[in-house]
Parts: structure tokens; C-alpha cells; sequence
């Protein structure tokens, strides 16, 4: 008897230029984070906000999830110059006598 698949493991295509939108548990799993780690990035605007089609039914384009990863990621040698960079900006500690 062959499987039934569900809209998500089976998506109906597109039409040319329509922007794909996805649920909390997708946009997580797109990120590479737990659901809780997603929402808290969304409320710290690492993640964009959602739209709501319809009442408590919070979506994300996809398209901004994936640029919102890609303005995060950061080259090896760029990440170790930015963290370098709030070291030697970071003010001195002074040690009380």
C-alpha cells in the first residue's frame, strides 16, 4: 500500500514569482534551531517577524528566514576579526587594591 504523503513532505509547486510561506516548526527547522530558540530569535530580531494570514496562525517567508541566516553568517576570518575587534574595544577592567 504506498505511503500518503502530507502537504509538507509533498508541497504543492509554486507559481512563478510566488513567495513560499512556512509555519514556526518549518521556519525552525530551515534555521537549523529548536522552536524555542526560533521564537527567541524572532523577539530579539535576529529573525524577521511573522505575518498572520489569519488569527493565531503566525507564517515566515522563507525568503527572509534564508537572508536573515545569510546576514548572520560570517566567513572564518571575518568572524574572528569582528570578535578581536569588541576585545580591544571592550573598556579595561581595573582590579580594586
Amino acid at each position: 500500500m504506498p505511503k500518503i504523503r502530507t502537504a509538507a513532505e509533498n508541497p504543492a509547486p509554486l507559481p512563478y514569482g510566488a513567495r513560499r510561506v512556512v509555519t514556526a516548526d518549518q521556519s525552525a527547522a530551515a534555521a537549523g534551531v529548536h522552536v524555542a530558540t526560533f521564537w527567541a530569535g524572532v523577539a530579539s530580531g535576529r529573525f524577521p517577524k511573522p505575518v498572520y494570514p489569519a488569527p493565531k496562525a503566525p507564517r515566515w517567508f522563507l525568503d527572509e528566514i534564508e537572508a536573515a541566516l545569510e546576514a548572520t553568517r560570517a566567513l572564518p576570518c571575518e568572524a574572528k576579526a569582528q570578535r578581536m575587534a569588541r576585545r580591544n574595544a571592550a573598556p579595561a577592567q581595573q582590579v580594586a587594591a
